[in-house]
């Protein structure tokens, strides 16, 4: 998530001016410090993908020249870790689960928005954590690489020992070329 000066860019599509001062009212009230992008239109939408650095994509689902399930792809497709919640004010549970299966965090009716503060955050922390997540394998990783390196180039016998149960983990392959034994 971002620091508390920072503010949370936000990427919103929606065709209503209406329910988009709504929603920046509601993320408002909340106290968080938001830097929300407005697109009204498919065309305006897709230009705003070009900008880096969201945090957080909202997306109308019923659009006159749009629909929120190509929206989802397309934010995607731009930026694969940022959440992205569907918003409408009518989506049937057909709809909904597309947009699920289709990498949605979350969606929201536009009857129920008092969810939305909470829903914003919790999508902000779980894409935190899921970076975090990502950075510590990706160093797991890299430690795991260089421990090959270095255990397949020591001409030297050295072994792990799981001390709980008393059994070897890894033995270095210089024990194969010194005794001749597996």
């Amino acid at each position: 998530m971002t620091d508390q000066k920072t503010p949370i860019r936000i990427l919103h599509l929606e065709d209503s001016s209406r329910d988009a001062g709504l929603i920046r009212d509601l993320l408002d009230a909340e106290g968080g410090t938001y830097e929300i992008i407005h697109a009204a239109t498919r065309k305006h939408f897709e230009a705003a993908l070009e900008q880096p650095g969201f945090h957080l994509i909202l997306c109308d689902f019923n659009l006159p020249d749009f629909d929120g399930l190509s929206a989802l792809k397309l934010a995607k497709a731009r930026y694969p870790e940022t959440p992205v919640i569907i918003v409408s004010g009518a989506i049937d549970a057909e709809e909904a689960g597309a947009c699920l299966k289709s990498g949605a965090t979350d969606y929201l009716l536009k009857q129920r928005l008092e969810r939305l503060p909470s829903a914003v955050q919790r999508a902000l922390v779980e894409a935190e954590e899921h970076r975090e997540r990502t950075r510590a394998q990706q160093a797991l990783r890299e430690s795991e690489e260089r421990f090959r390196q270095l255990a397949e180039n020591v001409n030297e016998v050295f072994w792990l020992r799981d001390s709980v149960k008393c059994q070897m983990v890894y033995i270095s392959p210089a024990y194969e070329a010194i005794w001749g034994r597996t």
